[in-house]
């Protein structure tokens, strides 16, 4: 493409604005939509809807804050962990530091949104034992993730389980060529993750 041909740069950027735009209010109406589908009510269906777009706001305003569009995945699962329970010293982070962005951003937040609520409302910080352990590499280009809950065995499955699952077991393999999975082990949810990341500078 020559001079002539090219779009002007403010052009270019009023087009890729555009297409951010019309990508958050899909993701806001798929959240809607599927949250008011799980909720018994008008007030479960607000305090769920308002949890999710709050986690979806915190990641775009991180991203929004770096001239990449990224954000780093320990600050997005700490802001999930610090929503849910705030000032609990009781969950361990360990990784490499990992940039993301995109719709896989979006989707790994809904994720740790919902786990961090899930263990809050098992007793994350009032459980005398209760404590989260995530760990995460990078192999191969690929994320690979754990999310090990402890000190809360006897934990009653969400009401709104379903969301998350459907992140984890449709969301990620579909959308991402990644892999999701969910248990409940002897102390508490278990669950792994794993998705190819692109190549891409850090935050």
């Amino acid at each position: 493409m020559d001079d002539e041909t090219r779009p002007p740069r403010t052009e270019a950027v009023l087009l890729n604005l555009q297409h951010r735009i019309k990508n958050l209010v899909s993701v806001i109406r798929s959240v809607a939509r599927r949250t008011a589908e799980g909720s018994a009510d008008v007030e479960t269906f607000q305090a769920r809807f308002d949890g999710r777009l709050a986690a979806l706001t915190r990641t775009y305003s991180a991203m929004a804050r770096t001239t990449s569009g990224q954000i780093d995945l320990e600050e997005l699962l700490r802001d999930a962990l610090i929503d849910a329970a705030p000032g609990a010293d009781v969950w361990t982070l360990d990784g490499p530091r990992v940039a993301l962005s995109g719709p896989l951003a979006e989707t790994l937040a809904l994720i740790a949104h919902e786990l961090a609520m899930e263990a809050s409302l098992a007793g994350l910080a009032t459980q005398p034992d209760g404590r989260l352990d995530i760990r995460w590499r990078v192999e191969h280009g690929r994320l690979a993730l754990d999310w090990r809950e402890g000190g809360l065995a006897g934990r009653a499955a969400s009401s709104d389980r379903a969301f998350v699952e459907e992140l984890l077991f449709q969301a990620l393999p579909y959308q991402f060529n990644g892999l999701g999975t969910l248990e409940t082990g002897a102390e508490g949810l278990i669950c792994r993750i794993e998705a190819p990341l692109p190549d891409a500078p850090s935050p």
